[in-house]
């Protein structure tokens, strides 16, 4: 998880590009009045002060409104406003990501420009997914392709509740501040000079069942992309720490962590959790209990384990502890629910 210092790396290096940019591309195209209030909320936020606000949210918010763009103006064609919306809705109608996935690339084929196209490949158990964007001389620093290569990662997370875990990320162009170590808005190695630019992840994440609702997704893309990219600051986002926590704990230690270890694990105290989860309507033991039903379905899904490794991997000390949670969760025991599926 990144520290403060290096949250606030990212957020000055975002902020310095949007500014760039705006100076660059949106000056002699927006209203005088109107780009001059994009430029005031961009001044506003290159200091934050506010704990409770993501500065950088804020200002893709305003740039998004102010050019009526999902290119932000920042490329030589448009992306009509409300395509990123349609194409989650249609992506979150299916049931597993993997079918969303193959939905979202089918769409985007359909959909101007023939610049913003989403391509899936399975490479040796891994999850290749190529995201392409503008890249031109009209956005020299790279923007475009960095904010919806994050812009998919945050979506896909939502839809499974859950962050999705990536084994790298891929740019195919040169880093802009090779010396700016820091810099990495990803929890995961970042390669740049690659043959394309693509996000890569275990596909045994292709079997999580899409966990939202229709009206989930309404709530939350009304607030895009200020909901998808708030992703540097901890406030409001203690629920998927939790969650990403007890996925690390299973990674490495095969075992479902206690509430004393997810605080240890947060760095903060069992008080402070349990106030910031109740602000959220939820607990510990309710999180808890929500991944590891989704853990455990998406084990059973795989047929080519066998009932010991689902054991194995589920966190469960014993056989008879999963077969009560599953007949808490399904109604049925372990075997009897795969044979449903």
């Amino acid at each position: 998880m990144a520290d403060n210092t290096e949250k606030k790396t990212i957020e000055r290096h975002y902020l310095g590009v949007i500014k760039s940019q705006a100076d660059r591309c949106l000056k002699g195209r927006l209203d005088p009045e109107k780009y001059d209030a994009l430029i005031r909320d961009i001044n506003r936020y290159t200091e934050p002060s506010d704990e409770g606000e993501d500065p950088v949210a804020k200002v893709l918010q305003a740039l998004w409104k102010a050019t009526n763009d999902e290119y932000f103006g920042l490329a030589p064609e448009k992306v009509p406003k409300g395509t990123f919306a349609l194409v989650c809705d249609y992506m979150a109608r299916e049931d597993t990501l993997q079918e969303a996935l193959v939905r979202g690339e089918l769409i985007l084929d359909f959909l101007p420009p023939s610049s913003l196209r989403l391509n899936v490949k399975r490479v040796e158990k891994q999850v290749h997914l190529s995201v392409r964007t503008y890249i031109g001389p009209e956005d020299p620093d790279h923007f475009l392709i960095e904010f919806y290569m994050m812009l998919w990662h945050r979506f896909l997370s939502w839809c499974i509740g859950t962050p999705l875990p990536l084994v790298r990320v891929n740019f195919s162009h040169a880093p802009m501040e090779p010396e700016a170590s820091g810099f990495n808005p990803f929890s995961c190695p970042v390669h740049f000079r690659s043959d394309s630019s693509r996000l890569v992840f275990p596909e045994l994440y292709l079997e999580y069942p899409v966990a939202r609702s229709r009206t989930e997704l309404q709530c939350w893309l009304r607030e895009s992309p200020g909901e998808v990219v708030s992703v540097f600051r901890e406030s409001g986002n203690l629920r998927a720490r939790v969650r990403s926590e007890i996925q690390d704990a299973l990674d490495t230690d095969g075992s479902i962590p206690s509430f004393q270890d997810i605080c240890k694990r947060l760095q903060l105290s069992p008080r402070v959790v349990r106030d910031r989860l109740a602000r959220l309507g939820t607990d510990y033991r309710h999180i808890k209990d929500d991944y590891l039903r989704k853990h455990v379905e998406v084990l059973l899904r795989d047929r080519q384990r066998d009932m010991k490794e689902v054991l194995l991997q589920s966190g469960y000390s014993d056989a008879a502890s999963l077969i009560r949670a599953c007949k808490r969760w399904f109604g049925l025991t372990p075997k009897g629910y795969r044979e449903t599926l």
